[in-house]
């Protein structure tokens, strides 16, 4: 009831479910390599974290900088590392990006 199920895609659009499940998702993936769909899932939990959780935890105090700039750094990390974006102008902007939310935190 309101959930559509899909088999296993293969990205090779040979059926009409299957392309029609890749071009309703390919906003989440297509900017990542094949083996790194879960960045964006990834990504979200990093967002949450610091929009929500970390607004709540100690407001105003020195471990809710501490708890923000560990989760930017850790984020940071994980991007240099696995570095999952198919453009290069993308990743690199992303890795800037986590710098300096990190170094501004």
């Amino acid at each position: 009831r309101g959930l559509t199920s899909v088999g296993r895609v293969s990205w090779d659009r040979s059926s009409e479910p299957e392309a029609i499940a890749i071009d309703n998702l390919a906003w989440v993936f297509r900017n990542f390599y094949v083996d790194s769909w879960w960045h964006e899932v990834l990504e979200f939990v990093r967002r949450f974290v610091l929009a929500s959780v970390i607004s709540i935890i100690w407001p105003g105090s020195v471990e809710q900088t501490a708890t923000a700039l560990v989760a930017c750094t850790v984020a940071l990390v994980f991007n240099a590392m696995q570095r999952p974006r198919v453009l290069a102008g993308s990743q690199a902007m992303q890795t800037w990006a986590l710098a300096l939310l990190a170094a501004f935190v």
